[in-house]
């Protein structure tokens, strides 16, 4: 058997290690700084987002609400967390209430325009059938067999 060696040599890898590092620091910094400006603009338009979202589909708002309530009265603990973080991400949530408001408002003009009716609009006609179906004799499933012993008897 041949014996193997290997060779390493250091030429400025831990320099390296420490240059990767510290762009990567100032990446995380950099995108720390953006998040945070995002935050204070949205911040600002939030109401204006909240408005918006009230006018095109209020109903988004009271959904969400109702949900935050049912959570509280269902688990408190979780509910309390869920009120706490929606206050911190506030502006994030005025935008995603805002999205959702906006897609629900494109689907329901889609679903009109393609002639579809919700299905507690309108009720589908239909008629009862009286029918024979042929009795069907009661087999063994094949499954059934694996749980017999050696005798055949299950």
């Amino acid at each position: 058997m041949q014996e193997r060696k290997y060779y390493f040599q250091d030429s400025g890898s831990l320099n390296k290690a420490w240059i990767g590092l510290l762009f990567m620091g100032i990446l995380i910094f950099l995108i720390f700084l953006l998040l945070k400006s995002l935050y204070k603009i949205l911040w600002i338009a939030s109401p204006v987002l909240i408005i918006a979202t009230l006018i095109i589909d209020r109903q988004v708002i009271f959904r969400y609400l109702r949900m935050v309530k049912r959570l509280i009265s269902r688990n408190f603990l979780t509910g309390l967390i869920l009120v706490i973080l929606s206050i911190l991400v506030f502006p994030f949530l005025s935008v995603g209430m805002l999205a959702n408001a906006i897609l629900n408002r494109k689907i329901r003009s889609k679903a009109k325009e393609f002639g579809q009716v919700s299905p507690h609009e309108e009720f589908s006609a239909y008629e009862e059938m009286d029918i024979d179906l042929p009795k069907v004799k009661e087999t063994e499933k094949e499954y059934d067999i694996l749980f017999r012993d050696q005798n055949g008897a299950k």
